[in-house]
């Protein structure tokens, strides 16, 4: 898609394009049942924008939970370009671009509180953790993700106990 918009800037059949990096996190997994599938050899079935649109696989039908959604701010394709191809081949620009969108959407990512719980219980060793050594571990994860700069979503009004036990 990024080859197709800079080819068309390039070309000049249009003047610019705005890139809005877009991050959107949500509490349940929806991919479970096909990962399970995968899991037992069954091919990847391709997904497409027009799916989800449309309703697919009635993906958006899903109760997902919480959703989170968080923009980067908006750049400029054509400047971006215009910057970078004069000093470089064409495929090491695309590759660039297409760095600087996927790092502008994990700096507005976030961590998703059932996502702290899951990777505490990941690893885990031995036959399970009490619930209050789970929300203590979960605290810990989370206050060591802020330390490093990272960034978790908010609990809302809800304290690490109310969010393990949902």
């Amino acid at each position: 898609m990024l080859r197709l918009l800079c080819n068309t800037i390039l070309r000049e059949k249009a003047t610019d394009c705005w890139i809005l990096p877009v991050s959107v996190q949500y509490d349940r997994v929806i991919e479970t049942e096909t990962y399970v599938d995968e899991l037992l050899g069954k091919p990847k079935e391709k997904e497409s924008l027009w799916q989800l649109m449309t309703g697919g696989g009635s993906k958006l039908q899903l109760k997902l939970g919480r959703i989170d959604v968080h923009f980067a701010e908006p750049w400029s394709l054509k400047q971006s370009l215009t910057e970078q191809y004069a000093a470089r081949e064409y495929d090491r620009v695309l590759f660039s671009l297409g760095y600087k969108v996927l790092n502008d959407i994990n700096s507005v990512t976030v961590i998703m509180p059932g996502a702290l719980v899951g990777t505490v219980i990941l690893t885990l060793r031995g036959r399970g953790v009490g619930r209050r050594e789970l929300i203590r571990r979960v605290e810990w994860l989370r206050d060591r993700i802020v330390a490093k700069g990272g960034r978790v979503a908010e609990f809302g009004n809800r304290t690490t106990a109310e969010v393990v036990d949902r």
